[in-house]
């Protein structure tokens, strides 16, 4: 997650959910 932008960390839980 270091490093990722939140665009990334927002598709997962999009996916998830």
């Amino acid at each position: 997650s270091s490093g990722m932008p939140v665009v990334f960390v927002r598709n997962s839980y999009h996916s998830k959910g």
